[in-house]
């Protein structure tokens, strides 16, 4: 569905005109959150007094980008206080090389690939699941009863947990082995058929190995790991089941979990349950683009009959009642276990050797210092988007970033801050498209 935003852009002393933004999905979740913030942010500029010559400025992608960059080179002072993008870069190559050769040196690589010739254009799949589960069943309850061990030594097994894998390698002789062979066995080939096919000669290696829980107290969230990406090029999650449940009035309904995949909203408008994979069955995985915003959910497991029982009767569908309503419940009934490992690729002929991370990495990593250094933020970004030209986020927190400096209560040149407006609107515009 289309969602149209009206922003009012200065033009000329005491007029406005109306720019219309169209954003074609609602996974990003921000076509409403523009909406407010427009309102708010730009308004108060739209009846700026501007010289009557100057016209609305109508910047490129090249003209924002290169404008960026030779603003932050004129100044010599700032010059020297600044990394250069060169060693920006070296820094985040060096990190993914370090992750990729000494992160999880205990689990396996995949077997180095030979060029793989080119495909014909296939649809773009948004994640694989596989059908039958990857962990039998000794496997999932080795590892939900070592980290559930780990937790209440420490005092720690109420709320959102998490505990890295090489924590409770001292227990791994029962489940260490058939976690091997699925990443050789299926996870490498899914991961790499699916989504690593512009990636030859290259071996996808494991950068981090986690167990995250969640649930089974009052007022539980629903969710175990928070709704973000990760910074690798590959995220597998394997569902581990979830505690025995104590409350005899749930025991017909078992508790499951599943994947919520922001992407997946748009086909949600009708049907809530079509945005989350699952329910899995313990075991069971889920294989995805680590650029996919997902958090891993409690769900019951006839989640799809309570979303088919409220259509017929009426009732409000989505996560409202009474899909919602259950979904909080079975949240509150019973400690909920998943694996999450995050994937990228590593040079096989030299580990030694600092190459160039995927662009994907690399952007990922740059919109994270960015997060950090305010006065380097809109430099950051910028490089971030000609590095990964197909990431709506670069142009979405650019956006905003310029949004910010045009609301910005110093004294500021009516020129500059028209041509921030200006930009705001360009790289929003750029992100509706992308996204």
């Amino acid at each position: 569905k289309n969602y149209l935003v009206l922003v009012p852009i200065a033009t000329k002393r005491n007029s406005c005109k109306l720019t219309t933004i169209r954003f074609k999905r609602t996974s990003t979740m921000v076509s409403f959150k523009l909406a407010l913030i427009f309102g708010n942010v730009l308004c108060c500029y739209a009846f700026a007094p501007l010289p009557t010559s100057r016209g609305t400025i109508k910047p490129t992608l090249l003209n924002v980008a290169s404008e960026a960059i030779i603003n932050e080179q004129k100044s010599a002072d700032t010059e020297n206080k600044q990394l250069s993008h060169a060693s920006i870069l070296k820094v985040i190559d060096e990190n993914h090389r370090n992750d990729a050769t000494q992160a999880c040196t205990y689990l396996p690589d995949e077997a180095q690939t030979e060029t793989i010739d080119a495909v014909d254009a296939q649809p773009a799949v948004l994640y694989h699941s596989h059908p039958t589960p990857v962990l039998n069943e000794e496997t999932v309850h080795a590892l939900r009863s070592t980290a559930r061990n780990y937790f209440e030594q420490r005092g720690e097994n109420w709320g959102l947990q998490d505990v890295a894998l090489d924590v409770l390698m001292s227990e791994a002789s029962e489940w260490k082995q058939q976690l091997d062979d699925a990443l050789t066995d299926v996870i490498y080939p899914l991961s790499r058929s699916g989504f690593m096919r512009d990636h030859p000669n290259s071996s996808l290696t494991v950068t981090s190995a986690t167990i995250f829980v969640g649930g089974g107290y009052p007022g539980a969230a629903v969710t175990t790991t928070t709704l973000e990406r990760d910074s690798s090029m590959v995220t597998v999650h394997i569902d581990l089941g979830a505690d025995d449940i104590n409350d005899g009035a749930n025991q017909q309904h078992k508790v499951m979990g599943g994947l919520f995949m922001e992407s997946l909203v748009d086909d949600a408008v009708d049907d809530a349950t079509s945005a989350v994979v699952g329910p899995l069955t313990p075991g069971q995985l889920v294989v995805h683009r680590s650029k996919e915003r997902t958090a891993a959910m409690i769900l019951p497991s006839n989640l799809h009959e309570i979303e088919t029982e409220s259509k017929k009767q009426n009732k409000q569908s989505g996560l409202d009642n009474p899909t919602r309503t259950n979904i909080l419940k079975t949240a509150e009934t019973a400690r909920h276990y998943c694996l999450r490992l995050t994937l990228t690729v590593k040079n096989t002929e030299n580990q030694e050797e600092t190459v160039e991370a995927p662009a994907e990495e690399r952007s990922y990593r740059l919109r994270s210092f960015a997060r950090f250094r305010v006065e380097d933020r809109a430099r950051f970004l910028t490089l971030a988007g000609i590095i990964d030209v197909n990431d709506y986020e670069n142009h979405f927190w650019l956006g905003f970033d310029y949004s910010a400096r045009a609301n910005t209560e110093n004294e500021v040149d009516i020129a500059q801050r028209t041509s921030d407006i200006n930009k705001a609107i360009f790289h929003l515009q750029k992100a509706a498209e992308l996204c």
